[in-house]
Parts: C-alpha cells; sequence; structure tokens
C-alpha cells in the first residue's frame, strides 16, 4: 500500500480516493455508510489515518454507486 502525504500525514491512496469521492460529491460519512452498508464509524475510521483502510472492494463498490446515481 503506497502512502503519501495529506495535511503532513501519511496517508493510503485509498483512504486519500475515499476522501476525494466524499468532497467530490459532498457526501458524509453518514451517507457513504448508507451507500455500503456500513456504520458511520467505520467510514470515519477509514477516513481517518488509522491503519485500518478502506477494502479496495468497497472503494469500488463506491465508485460504482456514484457512477450509478449519476446516470439516473
Amino acid at each position: 500500500m503506497a502512502a503519501l502525504l495529506f495535511k503532513g500525514h501519511a496517508m493510503c491512496e485509498r483512504t486519500l480516493q475515499l476522501i476525494h469521492l466524499m468532497n467530490k460529491h459532498s457526501l458524509t460519512c453518514g451517507e457513504v455508510a448508507e451507500l455500503l452498508g456500513r456504520t458511520e464509524q467505520t467510514v470515519f475510521i477509514w477516513r481517518c489515518k488509522s491503519s485500518k483502510t478502506i477494502p479496495a472492494q468497497m472503494l469500488e463498490l463506491l465508485e460504482y454507486k456514484l457512477q450509478a446515481q449519476a446516470v439516473e
């Protein structure tokens, strides 16, 4: 897993992708949690600089669902 710097902290590429998607689509942790069938706390943990990173398949599912919403 590659780590990049974000606001002075090393963060996983998937974490940065999650933050980017949330900002781009103006999503809260609660909204992402609802889309992915997870708790708001889980999404919050994924967003933090902790060792718990959003799993690749969850990030792919989020991207897919956001694309599907855009088509509707």
